[in-house]
């Protein structure tokens, strides 16, 4: 057996705990690998397809999966990713990393829940928990998630929002509210709180629900 060959071997099994590998090349989260990796938020710092193997709940008041590089697809595979916050500041549970400006990124097909964890106190003033904010990055598809949340205009908090940058595309996606930098593309979506147009002009949308601001 050659020093390289027990060299590689000795990497697969440090690694080996930290990420696993699906039979098409995906590279699988779930609990374990997070917990292992460092815990949350779970970073994905290089372009890849990822898949979850399982459900992920984030520690409170952490994020749950932070994307920070261009070319990622994030399959959560039936799966749901839980965020919890004390009080509801502004958390995101699935968002892009630092200060974002990443490109070509795609989540679907999966949940995302977010809430207040039972004794938190709503702060003054209006706060919001999103679900899915890519809203400082452009280019993203984001389809066939249905976020989980609660909000109350009312009370001056929410969870389960939705938002997305320049030029991205929402394709039947579940939420309380839907923020879209325009220009933009949505099609057969659904909320219960509406949805605004969080800035510059010529997005088209067609057959959504409950949308307000933007056009159903």
């Amino acid at each position: 057996m050659t020093k390289h060959l027990l060299i590689r071997m000795g990497l697969a099994i440090a690694l080996g705990p930290v990420c696993g590998y699906a039979v098409d090349g995906q590279i699988l989260i779930n609990q374990s690998t997070v917990m292992s990796a460092g815990g949350f938020p779970y970073i994905i710092s290089q372009p890849g397809s990822y898949k979850l193997s399982g459900n992920l709940v984030a520690t409170t008041g952490a994020s749950a999966i932070q994307i920070g590089a261009n070319n990622v697809i994030v399959d959560l595979n039936g799966f749901n990713v839980s965020c919890a916050a004390q009080q509801p500041i502004i958390m995101r549970c699935v968002t892009d990393a630092g200060t974002g400006g990443f490109q070509n990124i795609e989540v679907g097909n999966g949940t995302v829940s977010v809430s207040l964890v039972p004794g938190g106190t709503p702060p003054p003033g209006f706060n919001f928990n999103y679900g899915v904010d890519f809203s400082r990055s452009m280019t993203v598809y984001l389809h066939d998630v249905f976020v989980l949340g609660f909000q109350s205009f009312s009370l001056g908090y929410g969870w389960g929002g939705i938002t997305v940058g320049y030029q991205s595309r929402l394709d039947r996606n579940t939420a309380s509210l839907f923020e879209i930098y325009c220009p933009s593309i949505y099609v057969e979506n659904i909320t219960t709180g509406g949805g605004g147009l969080a800035g510059g002009s010529g997005c088209v949308g067609a057959n959504n629900l409950g949308f307000s601001g933007l056009v159903p």
